[in-house]
């Protein structure tokens, strides 16, 4: 048991797998756990958020990813916000986005990666399967997360209501995305 996490956090939170995997989605070893909603009325449309953890909680446990966000969304958030919480965790040696990090100013990779594929082919899967608010959909991550928020935001700026990057940049790659149709994308906090 990861020692940042309680088991009545864990608990609360089921194993999720992608069943329908798009032809052109790879294995990228990516686990998940879901949140969902305490009580879900069968008339009601619950929001979707999706949370990408830092460097620090990479693994294999399918646990240490509930830190943080999942962790306050489960015990202190969970009747005033309810929503589905989709927590993914990447694998011990790998990164959300293919980016150069030992250049101060790391690009992005100019295609999405397996492991940002597989998580959107999950929550493609989750909007099918429950009853999910497609005019709702948020994506926030810290750190490494907030880096791939930050891709997710450039390649599907109308997909997501908002994105909350933490601690998370940016390279200057897809600058124009989401000038069209009305999205504005902030690209400093002041």
């Amino acid at each position: 048991m990861n020692k940042t996490v309680s088991h009545s956090v864990v608990a609360e939170f089921e194993e999720y797998a992608l069943l329908h995997a798009d032809a052109g989605c790879l294995e990228s070893g990516v686990r998940f756990r879901l949140l969902k909603p305490k009580t879900e009325s069968p008339h009601d449309r619950y929001p979707i958020v999706l949370y990408l953890h830092g460097a620090g909680e990479r693994g294999n446990d399918n646990i240490a990813q509930l830190k943080y966000l999942p962790q306050w969304m489960a015990t202190e958030w969970r009747d005033r916000f309810p929503c589905y919480l989709l927590a993914p965790q990447c694998p011990a040696t790998a990164w959300w986005i293919e980016v150069d990090w030992s250049v101060p100013r790391g690009r992005t990779a100019n295609s999405m990666g397996d492991r940002l594929r597989e998580i959107l082919a999950a929550m493609d899967q989750l909007v099918a399967d429950f009853p999910v608010d497609t005019c709702r959909q948020y994506v926030t991550g810290i750190s490494m997360g907030g880096f791939a928020t930050w891709d997710i935001a450039v390649r599907f700026p109308e997909r997501f209501t908002a994105v909350v990057p933490i601690c998370g940049g940016r390279s200057s790659a897809g600058r124009s995305a989401g000038t069209h149709a009305g999205v504005v994308l902030p690209w400093r906090a002041r």
